[in-house]
């Protein structure tokens, strides 16, 4: 009878002993996987959080040049987003972005409404102050095989001149813009296309612009381009916005300056 009792005893413990180890188990699984669900959450929240600061950033970051640029002269007082090698860089990709006839990304570059008076581009006798009808330029433009290189850019730190109305930049455009600072540029192309006549120096005809960026926002506000008649007077040494680069093997080197270095 005592031997019984005995055995009972000690099976009722066994038990009582494996019951507590499964609960441990059980409750370790649950912290387990209670802290795997919350890290999933918070690495959730994270990559939801940098993904929002990333867009941001990517709104407002400006643009690698595409190809070489050698800057000869920069300003402290250029506002940021507006130095000469982000205004090249915004230009590289405008002008490929054209020369690929890429009417998407093109959009990227004008605002939806023109911000500025008088004019928000102009192109020769084209003149437009709507994104969609500058799109349909565009789209012409390419028809006729234009294309465009971007020699040389020059960032104005004292603002834009057009018309005898001077666009501040700087500190000075947040007063006259709201909270926008602005870039006054000028700048020079090589363009080609179908129905372009030969200048005197080829296909390809010097092709001045000027204009005011939106820094903050990457935005082409104004522009306007203009191409010089073909006469042998007209050549891209006569038009240079930058000093000519010294040396050789210079063939292809986009040049930026501020509006100092002439």
């Amino acid at each position: 009878m005592r031997a019984s009792s005995s055995v009972a005893i000690a099976v009722v413990l066994v038990l009582l002993v494996l019951g507590l180890a499964g609960c441990g188990q059980q409750e370790q699984t649950s912290g387990k996987e209670t802290g795997t669900a919350q890290a999933s959450q918070t690495s959730g929240s994270a990559a939801r959080s940098n993904s929002t600061e990333g867009s941001k950033t990517l709104a407002v970051r400006p643009y690698k040049p595409l190809g070489r640029v050698v800057v000869t002269s920069d300003a402290q007082k250029l506002p940021a987003g507006c130095k000469p090698r982000q205004m090249a860089g915004l230009m590289t990709h405008f002008v490929a972005a054209f020369n690929r006839g890429d009417q998407e990304q093109l959009r990227r570059f004008f605002p939806a409404r023109a911000g500025l008076e008088p004019w928000l581009y102009s192109m020769d006798r084209f003149l437009t102050y709507n994104r969609e009808d500058l799109l349909r330029y565009f789209a012409r433009r390419h028809r006729h095989h234009e294309r465009m290189r971007l020699l040389s850019i020059q960032v104005i730190p004292n603002g834009f001149i057009s018309d005898g109305k001077k666009v501040p930049s700087g500190s000075q455009a947040r007063t006259a813009t709201g909270s926008r600072p602005l870039g006054g540029i000028t700048f020079l192309l090589a363009r080609r296309a179908d129905d372009l006549k030969k200048g005197p120096e080829g296909p390809e005809r010097p092709t001045v612009g000027k204009g005011v960026v939106d820094c903050r926002r990457q935005k082409i506000l104004r522009a306007s381009i203009g191409t010089l008649p073909a006469k042998p007077k007209n050549t891209f040494d006569s038009v240079r916005v930058c000093r000519k680069l010294d040396g050789p093997n210079q063939g292809g080197t986009i040049v930026a300056c501020t509006g100092s270095s002439r």
